[in-house]
């Protein structure tokens, strides 16, 4: 299963990769990062409510933070060659499918799916759409070596959670404890949620942490169906065939019991 961080933000959050610790409301810092083609303008999400428009929404590229990261730490050629990947995965068809379909909901509704937010109602173009841009952006996002000289980016599944930490399990990695106060600011504190987590260098002596949602954007080619008897009481992960079946209403209990019956 690949997990990878959420494909979409908003321009606060461009802005706090830019500037980490200013206003996300001030112009100021974007402008900078446009003027200097480190960032794209986004993407206006036009809602529709009974064939009459009911508001915009403008959505960006994930790939607008990582420009705007390489921009902050003095690569501005790699920031606006970010940048213009950034504008491609805009324009591309599974983007334009993605902000089309956002445009069939309610302003609330696009808020929380920009969030990381993707209700069991969302439907199933939208879902592919948002799977198939997050897939495309990592593999973009690879492709940038410069950025692992100061950021470390690490996507995995919520496995455990304790009263002050959750446990995040990552492919090939040890798991990762990371506060809960932060898993539940990126709306990801449940075991089974998918967690981005981000650190980004600020100078030689410290660095910023931040989170993001995140996204299984292909499925297992085997999963194991969930059973209480047969799983080892070590084991700490569950599956999404896992997942499925414990969120349903349990079955009551039924027990056979012979009767003997004489003639």
């Amino acid at each position: 299963m690949t997990v990878v961080a959420w494909p979409l933000v908003s321009r606060d959050r461009v802005v706090r990769a830019f500037r980490p610790g200013a206003r996300t409301w001030s112009e100021a810092p974007f402008r900078t990062l446009r003027s200097h083609q480190w960032a794209t303008p986004g993407v206006r999400v036009t809602r529709r409510r009974r064939a009459r428009l009911s508001g915009q929404t403008v959505v960006f590229s994930t790939l607008n933070v990582e420009a705007a990261r390489l921009a902050r730490h003095g690569h501005a050629g790699a920031a606006r060659c970010m940048a213009l990947a950034a504008a491609d995965m805009e324009s591309s068809p599974a983007f334009t499918q993605l902000v089309d379909a956002l445009g069939q909901l309610d302003e609330t509704r696009v808020s929380d799916i920009l969030r990381g937010d993707l209700p069991a109602d969302t439907p199933q173009a939208l879902t592919d759409a948002l799977r198939a841009v997050a897939s495309a952006t990592d593999q973009l996002r690879a492709t940038e070596k410069l950025l692992n000289e100061f950021t470390q980016q690490i996507c995995g599944q919520i496995t455990e959670v304790h009263d002050s930490f959750v446990l995040l399990a990552i492919a090939w990695h040890p798991p990762a404890a990371v506060p809960r106060w932060l898993a539940s600011a990126a709306g990801r504190d449940r075991v089974g949620e998918f967690l981005a987590l981000i650190t980004d260098q600020l100078d030689l002596s410290s660095a910023v942490v931040d989170v993001l949602p995140a996204l299984a954007v292909d499925r297992p080619t085997w999963v194991a169906r969930f059973t209480p008897f047969g799983r080892s009481a070590a084991a700490l992960t569950i599956n999404q065939e896992d997942e499925r079946l414990l969120s349903r209403t349990p079955e009551p209990l039924t027990i056979v019991v012979p009767v003997q019956i004489d003639a």
